[in-house]
């Protein structure tokens, strides 16, 4: 099962979930990629918003009415997808044993990495999968107006340093068994999946929706 969060009070871009990037609704994107995977047997949207719910279904998805108090800026993505997942199964008459969650700030993830990642999910047995992206620079953080790193013994040149990732957010995968029982997408010993280019753009800024017109307007000419 596919879930689709998009709540109508984003603060940083606001509508964010329906603004037009390249003509198009943000969401109309991740409905794109989900009619595109066939082996997802199940595909929602939660939202409280009307406008979005509108639109959504416009893009041939199903929603989940979300109620309001699912839909404040400090509700965590977990009691949303229960909530969604509880509400499908029961319309359903079925339970749903997989779900992947599809934010839909990744307009340019692809399909094969939803497919990759659900069939690693399964394969692997683990409760639980993210994405994550290569991070090659030297890291640190500040303390006192100085920079501090946080490692200090690997000074070396780039490319001969250990190989260390951050969360993309491009997929999230988990067991509903393990969602239910411990309330948590994230797991003790994550399984990933690696994204790269493209895919780990993340839109959250007006700056990211700007860039993210760039790289879409760049594959469109490419394509002819």
């Amino acid at each position: 099962m596919a879930i689709v969060p998009a709540r109508g009070g984003s603060k940083a871009v606001p509508r964010k979930n329906i603004k037009e990037l390249n003509g198009r609704p943000l969401i109309a994107y991740t409905a794109d990629q989900i009619e595109a995977v066939d082996e997802i047997d199940c595909a929602v949207l939660s939202t409280e918003d009307a406008e979005i719910k509108s639109t959504a279904e416009t893009l041939g998805l199903r929603v989940i009415d979300r109620p309001m108090n699912l839909a404040g800026d400090e509700t965590r993505s977990e009691p949303v997808i229960v909530h969604a997942l509880d509400a499908a199964e029961c319309q359903d008459g079925i339970r749903y044993d997989n779900i992947i969650l599809l934010e839909p700030t990744s307009p340019l993830r692809t399909p094969q990495t939803i497919r990759t990642c659900m069939k690693k999910l399964v394969e692997s047995g683990a409760p639980s999968l993210l994405t994550v992206a290569a991070l090659g620079e030297f890291m640190g953080e500040g303390e006192n107006g100085r920079f501090k790193p946080l490692f200090p013994n690997e000074r070396a040149r780039r490319q001969d340093r250990p190989l260390r990732y951050y969360m993309s957010g491009t997929v999230f995968a988990c067991t509903a068994s393990h969602l239910r029982e411990t309330g948590e997408l994230m797991c003790d010993d994550w399984p990933y999946v690696v994204v790269t280019g493209d895919e780990t753009t993340d839109i959250n800024t007006e700056k990211d929706f700007e860039y993210a017109e760039y790289l879409l307007s760049k594959r469109a000419h490419a394509n002819g």
